[in-house]
């Protein structure tokens, strides 16, 4: 993974944007994601960019608080992060908007197996080509 050319979040003021919890060590397929978010003029933010002696933990917060959306990227790795299960947590409890998006398949735990089994998903799996699966992530974030 090029580290040097992630794709930027958006700078977030007033306007609407998507938080994206994922896992670090699923980077390479968030960036995927990211760039099909940015082509099709979503407005997100992750965490790159958190600024030097800020405070993670009130960054993160205040991002989902503020954000109107909050997608989750799931996969093995982001099912074992307990980073990505705090987001999950906080967004719920702030009643926000939330898309699950499974980056291949993927087995819940019981507990986020009920915080999330029951939401909306998209599997990338299920899609026969990249283009579907593209216009099934904009459709429900513009749905959302």
């Amino acid at each position: 993974m090029d580290y040097l050319h992630l794709i930027e979040p958006d700078n977030i003021t007033d306007e609407p944007f998507i938080f994206v919890s994922y896992s670090r060590q699923d980077m390479s397929s968030a960036q995927v994601i990211l760039g099909i978010l940015r082509n099709n003029h979503f407005r997100f933010w992750y965490d790159k960019w958190i600024k030097s002696g800020t405070e993670w933990a009130e960054e993160l917060g205040d991002k989902i608080d503020r954000c109107d959306q909050f997608l989750v990227l799931i996969s093995p790795n982001s099912v074992k992060s307990k980073y990505v299960r705090k987001e999950i947590t906080l967004a719920i409890s702030n009643e926000k908007k939330i898309l699950v998006l499974y980056l291949e398949e993927t087995t819940l735990t019981s507990g986020l197996k009920f915080l999330i089994g029951d939401i909306q998903s998209l599997h990338k799996q299920y899609f026969s080509n990249d283009r579907d699966f593209e216009q099934a992530i904009c459709k429900v974030a513009s749905n959302n």
